[in-house]
């Protein structure tokens, strides 16, 4: 086992999937440089979570704080409450994972061994957990080198122990309770989807980015992507529920007209059309997909934020 005097707290927010959370939760127990705390942010569930926690497996283990909300938060509000109660709790460093990452039992001690900078994000590689164990499971778009303003999906396509890129997902990010002290815990609001987008554009804007190390590695489930040829081309979306794709395209947007300025009408708006016109040729559904296109766009156009489509 590798120590240090490093304070790290890791917050898993989890919701229903309570077979996944043992998975996690064993893999975090199991590392070579293991998390000093570990913060469980339960956002409702109604699954037997809380029963893990009670007369389950976890049920005496201190190095485990469970904490469960009173109504579903989404993965926002779950990540905003459980990294704000980190920094109520002194941690130097927080490692953020979904309930459904399975970090490699050296994946922290790896990040730690990059020497993170305190006022930048840095990423474990999130690794597909079935099918081509080098794909990502979403791609990477690197900021510096050969390789940048390119998206990349398997991790042997990225070059260096230390890789600057636009972001990463909450499966394995790492950071400082200063980086969070200068740009702020994730926002509430996004409820579902790209709040950990919004959050890298933010260190970017204001800090010192992303970098991911793919060296740290954890596994992931695939996510499901529907695609279609048109001539010499191949056009790809991940497959959502009509609620979920709301917040996906709504907060997409949100980023951009955050962050990107002009090219919200030049890039992020166009890629929405076209994703629109993908989804209708691959999901069945396309009623509904439509109206979640057309709320997320009006919704972020005029600055609703906040649950407004309520999941099943």
């Amino acid at each position: 086992m590798v120590s240090d005097h490093r304070f790290v707290i890791t917050v898993v927010v989890t919701r229903n999937r309570a077979a996944l959370l043992q998975r996690c939760l064993n893999a975090l127990q199991a590392q070579s440089r293991p998390p000093d705390r570990v913060i469980v942010l339960d956002n409702a569930s109604d699954d037997g979570t809380p029963e893990l926690f009670s007369s389950g497996p976890y049920a005496t283990e201190a190095s485990i704080s469970y904490v469960r909300l009173d109504e579903n938060t989404g993965g926002a509000g779950g990540f905003h409450a459980g990294i704000a109660r980190a920094m109520e709790q002194g941690c130097d460093w927080i490692w953020v994972m979904d309930d459904d990452g399975c970090p490699a039992p050296d994946a922290l001690e790896r990040l730690m061994a990059v020497d993170p900078d305190p006022m930048a994000i840095h990423a474990a590689a999130a690794l597909v957990d079935s099918g081509d164990e080098l794909e990502l499971v979403w791609p990477a778009a690197p900021v510096e080198g050969g390789d940048q303003g390119k998206t990349l999906m398997r991790i042997d396509d990225l070059k260096g122990p230390v890789v600057p890129v636009m972001n990463a997902p909450f499966i394995g990010m790492l950071f400082h309770r200063s980086l969070i002290e200068q740009i702020g815990l994730p926002d509430k609001e996004f409820f579902v989807s790209f709040e950990d987008g919004e959050l890298c554009a933010r260190a970017w804007a204001r800090a010192g980015g992303v970098r991911l190390v793919p060296a740290a590695v954890v596994r992931h489930p695939r996510i499901e992507r529907r695609c279609f040829t048109a001539g010499r081309r191949r056009f790809c979306v991940i497959a959502l529920a009509p609620w979920r794709r709301y917040y996906d395209t709504r907060n997409r947007l949100v980023i951009a007209k955050r962050h990107f300025g002009w090219r919200l009408w030049t890039e992020a708006l166009p890629g929405t059309l076209l994703r629109w016109l993908v989804t209708l040729a691959v999901q069945p559904d396309r009623l509904a997909q439509s109206a979640a296109f057309a709320r997320g766009i009006f919704d972020a156009l005029t600055g609703r934020l906040g649950m407004r489509w309520a999941p099943p």
